[in-house]
């Protein structure tokens, strides 16, 4: 086995067979469990799944640290305190190869395997290696991405059809994750409100399942688009930012907490929707609008603030795009 292979094989077997639970039993909530003790009994939190794998990989001939970080967006850190308590609430395993740097979270489902979750975007974090500890960032992960894509049928004023939502990279963990303890029911209310959240706060969702698909979390949606079509002079316009009005933050383009900026959504999409039976004056195929969305995702200081800003103008000049349908033939 390479050791690519053999780190993956030790994290998935940690992940799949160490159940996860907290217990304080002698060394306190700051210390991990030795290493025996949680492949003997199988359970763990997220500094015990990080030592075993840690021990794990180092009997067979890898050099992983371990390493604390804070878990969740917008938590303000300073590099001149590290080791300060409220600086750190999560561990989790740092491995460097010449290729690629990983990041591997215990906690995370098996499909996970070297994706920490999103919410540790950009974050700080503190490699432990005896004498020579060092600062790190968690960088966001090139294959990031949540696309959209369907097909609308014209309805009167209205959209109707078939929403794909699929989420890549980090984006998908938290759906991984919840997908293993929410039954139906739950889960398709929890899709419903993530859509209304960061896709369309409009869409009218008859029906939603979920796959997975390797690493990527697949979201099916029934849905219907109301009053999304306005008639003027004999003609029938769309406006895609008005559709999708949450693809992009729409007043305050970004949160605040403790004085750090973070930006409150995905900061990589693409779209694809079709409507059959219209063309755009530009083209005579089927009408396709197509587009990619890229921000940086945060957190930012005051400098770095401003860049961001500029780029979700960018952004926003298109997405605002109004287009006139012309009926085919």
């Amino acid at each position: 086995m390479t050791d690519e292979q053999k780190m993956f094989a030790i994290a998935r077997y940690c992940q799949s067979n160490i159940r996860y639970e907290q217990a304080y039993l002698s060394g306190g909530e700051f210390i991990p469990n030795a290493a025996p003790f949680v492949f003997r009994h199988r359970y763990g939190d997220c500094k015990d799944y990080s030592t075993l794998m840690v021990v794990m990989a180092r009997i067979a001939g890898l050099h992983p640290d371990l390493a604390l970080c804070w878990r969740g967006n917008g938590h303000p850190f300073f590099d001149g305190l590290p080791v300060a308590l409220n600086q750190f609430n999560h561990m989790i395993v740092h491995w460097q190869t010449p290729g690629r740097e990983y990041w591997f979270d215990g906690t995370n489902p098996p499909e996970a395997i070297g994706v920490p979750d999103e919410d540790v975007v950009n974050a700080r974090a503190l490699i432990l290696h005896t004498g020579a500890s060092s600062l790190a960032t968690i960088a966001e992960l090139p294959e990031n991405l949540a696309s959209v894509s369907g097909t609308l049928q014209v309805i009167e004023d209205d959209l109707m059809g078939a929403l794909t939502v699929r989420l890549q990279g980090q984006y998908a963990v938290a759906f991984l994750t919840i997908r293993r303890w929410m039954n139906n029911t739950s889960m398709k209310a929890t899709l419903t409100k993530w859509i209304e959240k960061n896709i369309a706060s409009q869409i009218t969702i008859a029906d939603v399942s979920w796959a997975v698909d390797s690493t990527t979390f697949v979201i099916n949606a029934a849905c219907r688009f109301r009053n999304a079509l306005w008639h003027a002079g004999g003609n029938v316009y769309v406006r895609f930012d008005k559709l999708f009005d949450k693809i992009l933050p729409q007043e305050d383009p970004g949160l605040e907490h403790n004085d750090v900026f973070y930006y409150p959504g995905y900061a990589r999409v693409a779209v694809a929707v079709v409507i059959p039976g219209f063309r755009s004056p530009s083209h005579d195929g089927e009408f396709r609008w197509e587009d990619r969305f890229a921000l940086p995702p945060g957190p930012f200081d005051e400098r770095s603030r401003s860049e961001f800003l500029r780029s979700y103008a960018n952004e926003a000049v298109k997405a605002a795009q109004t287009i006139r349908l012309m009926k085919k033939g």
